[in-house]
């Protein structure tokens, strides 16, 4: 039941979880400025042209993986929208962090689901015997038609960040997980790269992880900057 005192502590959580997450813009106050500067000026430079993007700008858009169940939100919407002519990437809303590795979040919605042809961004339906199906088909189909629009997979989010904790402990080990999960064969096409949301380094999220020390935190997001040396970055 929804009752203002939960109401209440739900604001105050919320409250509590911008504050952490400013405390850590605030420690990089020099590149966060620049990039609001630049999120700023993209966002003018849409409004004077509509589909047009800002000369070295980077617009990202999430994409949810759950929104194409009761929201029906489909990849073929970022295509119908328009919005696919000025997004510059897209994060795919969320791998799982488990057991110190990157893992699939939905395997049915991402590889399994058989879109309909009114469903699907190209207007043709999957067949029973195509080896790729679901979200990553489509994403892989919206690329086709956009060949300079960048996915990357987003690992983390609100509900599956708890990992991260440990995950923290072996960050090579982690790194490895995501590239090889990322560039596994059936759709290695289709990602250019990963993203980490950690929501948040020993705070908020729907599960709160174990304590991490800031320097593992910094470790982590450096080795999955530069994973194995086959891959030169978090994006190709």
């Amino acid at each position: 039941m929804h009752t203002p005192h939960r109401s209440r502590f739900r604001a105050i959580v919320s409250a509590a979880c911008c504050a952490v997450l400013g405390a850590g813009l605030l420690a990089g106050a020099g590149t966060s400025a620049t990039a609001a500067t630049s999120a700023q000026e993209a966002a003018a430079g849409a409004k004077a042209a509509p589909g047009a993007k800002a000369a070295g700008s980077k617009v990202i858009g999430y994409f949810t993986e759950w929104g194409t169940y009761d929201r029906k939100y489909y990849v073929r919407n970022i295509e119908t929208s328009g919005s696919a002519a000025r997004l510059t990437h897209i994060n795919y809303a969320f791998g799982n962090v488990t057991g110190g590795k990157c893992a699939m979040g939905d395997a049915y919605a991402a590889t399994d689901r058989a879109y309909t042809a009114a469903e699907s961004v190209d207007g043709k339906a999957d067949t029973w015997d195509q080896p790729l199906r679901g979200t990553f088909n489509q994403l892989r189909k919206l690329k086709q038609k956009h060949p300079d629009l960048k996915v990357l997979w987003s690992f983390g989010g609100w509900t599956w960040s708890a990992g991260f904790g440990e995950a923290a402990k072996n960050p090579a080990a982690v790194a490895q997980s995501c590239y090889d999960l990322v560039e596994n064969s059936k759709w290695a096409d289709v990602f250019d790269g990963i993203d980490i949301d950690w929501e948040y380094p020993n705070a908020c999220g729907a599960r709160q992880s174990p304590p991490t020390p800031p320097r593992a935190a910094r470790s982590t997001r450096r080795t999955t900057r530069a994973p194995p040396s086959t891959s030169t970055g978090t994006t190709r």
